[in-house]
Order: C-alpha cells, then sequence, then structure tokens
C-alpha cells in the first residue's frame, strides 16, 4: 500500500507532499485545484518504469473526445508535452518526478524529456539554439496502407521527431526512448509496474470493451449475482434480473444485455449513466485486484439517493480484493454521504474504519501554490458537522 507520497514540478505542482494515506482517499477541493492531476500522478508512479500509460492515456487523454484522442498536429502533441510540466524553466529542465512510500519502502520515479526541434516555435525563449525551417526535412518517411480498392494505396506521412524520455526508478536502471508524431502512443514498453494500477475517467463507463471484460471477470468469479443484488440495492426500483451476453440472431456478439424482472431486455447503453458507471467502478474493483484505483470525481452521475450505498460497496470491494482507492470530488454533499455511510458501518459493527481507513486530503491555492492537508475521516466529518467548508 502506498502510504506517502510527493510531486516535483508535474502539472499544477511545482511541489507537494502528503503523509498518512490509508485504504480509501478522497482527495477534496475546487474546480481547477489539481485533483485530477493528483490522480495522474498517482498512477503514473504505481507504473513505475512501465512508461506505456504515460504515453498511451495520461498524456493524450484531456483531448479525448467519444473514447478517440483528437490529435491532429505535432504542435498539439508538442503542446500536451510542455503541460506535463509545471515549470519549463527550472534548473532541472524538462523533468517531472515522484517519490513514495510503498509497504514502508522509499521508491523514487523521474521523468526527463530532452526536447526536438519542433519545441523551438513553441517556446523560443528556452530553446534559441534552434532556426525555423522545415520540420520534416529529414525525418524518415512513414507509410500506412489505406485500403481503397482491391490494391489498396500507400500514402508516405512524415514521421517528425517529438524528443526522446529517459525513466528512472529506485528499482530499475534508465531507460530512453524517442517519441515520434503521429504513432507516439502506440509505443509499447513492458516493464513491471511498481504497484499495479488502473485510472478512470468520469466517461469510464462508456467503454463498451471494458464493461465486458468487467462482465466476464465477474462470471468467471461467481460474483454476477451479487453484484445484481447490490445494484438493485443502490437504485431503488430498477428492478434488474441479470446481466447476460446474449447474442444477436446471427450469432455475432453484441453488447451486454440487462434483463429485467419484469421481462424486457435492454442493453446496458441504454441504462443512465448513473447505473452503467456503477457497474464499471464497482466491478472493477473485482478485476483488478491487490491494485491502486485512480477515480476521477467518484460522486458524477450518481443522484444522492444512491451515494451512501456505493460508498459503502467502495470500501467493502477495497477490503475484499485488496484495493487502494485514490478519488476525487468537490462535491461537500458526497463527501458527508460518504463519511456517515461509513461512520454509520462502524457503529454497527463496532469496527473503526473512518478512523483508521478513510483519509480527505483537501487540496487549496495559497498564493499560486497548491496545498494540502491530510484528515482521517473523523476528523473531517467532525469539520463538516462544525460547518467548516473543506473545500477553500
Amino acid at each position: 500500500m502506498l502510504t506517502e507520497f510527493g510531486i516535483t514540478n508535474f502539472r499544477k505542482f511545482s511541489q507537494l507532499h502528503v503523509t498518512n494515506l490509508s485504504k480509501l482517499n478522497l482527495f477534496f477541493g475546487v474546480n481547477n485545484v489539481g485533483k485530477t492531476s493528483m490522480l495522474e500522478a498517482v498512477f503514473l508512479y504505481a507504473c513505475g518504469a512501465n512508461v506505456s500509460p504515460f504515453l498511451n492515456y495520461i498524456l493524450p487523454h484531456r483531448i479525448k473526445e467519444n473514447n478517440n484522442f483528437k490529435i491532429s498536429s505535432p504542435y498539439q502533441v508538442a503542446e500536451l508535452v510542455l503541460n506535463t510540466f509545471h515549470d519549463t524553466t527550472a534548473e532541472k529542465g524538462m523533468q517531472f518526478s515522484f517519490s513514495g512510500r510503498i509497504n514502508d519502502e522509499a521508491v523514487d520515479v523521474n521523468y526527463t524529456f530532452q526536447p526536438d526541434q519542433i519545441f523551438a516555435d513553441l517556446i523560443p525563449n528556452e530553446m534559441g539554439i534552434f532556426e525555423a525551417g522545415d520540420l520534416g526535412q529529414k525525418q524518415p518517411e512513414l507509410h500506412i496502407e489505406i485500403p481503397m480498392g482491391p490494391q489498396g494505396l500507400t500514402i508516405p506521412i512524415r514521421k517528425i521527431s517529438m524528443g526522446k524520455w529517459t525513466v528512472t526508478t529506485t528499482k530499475d536502471a534508465p531507460m530512453t526512448f524517442a517519441m515520434e508524431y503521429p504513432d507516439f502512443f502506440q509505443s509499447s514498453f513492458s516493464k513491471k509496474p511498481l504497484i499495479s494500477a488502473k485510472i478512470d475517467d468520469i466517461l469510464a463507463h462508456q467503454n463498451e470493451v471494458e464493461n465486458k471484460k468487467i462482465y466476464a471477470a465477474l462470471s468467471r468469479l461467481r460474483l454476477l449475482d451479487k453484484i445484481v443484488d447490490e445494484m438493485n440495492r443502490s437504485f431503488v426500483g430498477l428492478g434488474l434480473d441479470s446481466i447476460e451476453n446474449i447474442p444477436y440472431p446471427d450469432g455475432s456478439e453484441a453488447t451486454l444485455s440487462c434483463r429485467f424482472q419484469d421481462k424486457r431486455i435492454l442493453p446496458l447503453y441504454m441504462l443512465g449513466d448513473g447505473v452503467r458507471r456503477w457497474f464499471n467502478i464497482i466491478g472493477n474493483m473485482a478485476v483488478y485486484q491487490r491494485a491502486i484505483h485512480c477515480i476521477e470525481e467518484i460522486d458524477v452521475n450518481f443522484h444522492h439517493d444512491s451515494q451512501r450505498e456505493l460508498s459503502l460497496q467502495l470500501y467493502q470491494y477495497a477490503k475484499i480484493f485488496h484495493n487502494q482507492i485514490f478519488t476525487t470530488s468537490h462535491s461537500e454533499e458526497f463527501l458527508y454521504a460518504f463519511l456517515t455511510a461509513i461512520r454509520d458501518k462502524d457503529e454497527m459493527e463496532h469496527t473503526n474504519a473512518l478512523t483508521d481507513e478513510v483519509r480527505v486530503i483537501t487540496l487549496r491555492n495559497v498564493d499560486q501554490i497548491v496545498k494540502a492537508r491530510t484528515l482521517n475521516g473523523t476528523e473531517a466529518l467532525e469539520a463538516l458537522d462544525n460547518g467548516l467548508e473543506l473545500r477553500v
């Protein structure tokens, strides 16, 4: 389990260090204070020297639309790279790093970027050694085949060098790799992560492939019936009987189907966002075990009546499958429902999870510097009961 975590020169953060982390960790604060950046940082740290998630997801995912990356220019990629750094003029140059303690062992992860010529047009003061020119002049050509007609058609597309990344960790030798446009996000560098990790944004539930993976894993674990029961408990009046993978009449693969107690059958994608997101979040707890789960804006799409049950199920599934959760919220209503649900469970079962296993990390801007304060669940609930605003 990750118990301490530090960030240097990444996105919103010049320097930040949080301690006393536990099983359920909620980053809380106003918009644009760095909550999503915290999730990205925790996820990248857990990945260690496995840099594929950085190139394939973290770098491009903020310009993702309908589960597709909208990348049309090498300058767009260069801008994405620059925006991973809090300050590109720092003494150490284009570098960000993370530190942490995993089961009492200190481990560091460091990313360093050596930019190529294309960055001269975006940051000329820092890249003045280059002159304007044809960025693709000396670059090799990449040919892709477009299936048009029986012979197909080959069109030359220039491959543009963006620069080189070097990633080091306390446990691994330095790893250097070239980054090129347009195929940088297809790169694959297999390395064992420090900790298995999963990150989900607020639209992850719309990924049909991901939902089918969850369905398959739950079926193998014989947990589908339990999931259906808990979905009905969370969403009063849902009346769900089962979730099935029913092929179309011609035998071809179909989307997941939901069979209801009134005999209706609907595809999962026809259900509301709250129900689908619940299936995605809770299902992932079982699919990715002994892992860190980074969940963006946990309260989005959930009605107040469903938030208490979701909070309890997050805690229970994290405990059953030995997962650690990092999530974000700016909703005080959700935070109160989350804390009171676990408090009531403690009182009923004579446990102390609210104090021992729940952390609320409040983030706030102080003179343009993001600062953090960590409270256990009991302290955070007392603050809310006393009328204190935790977001500012």
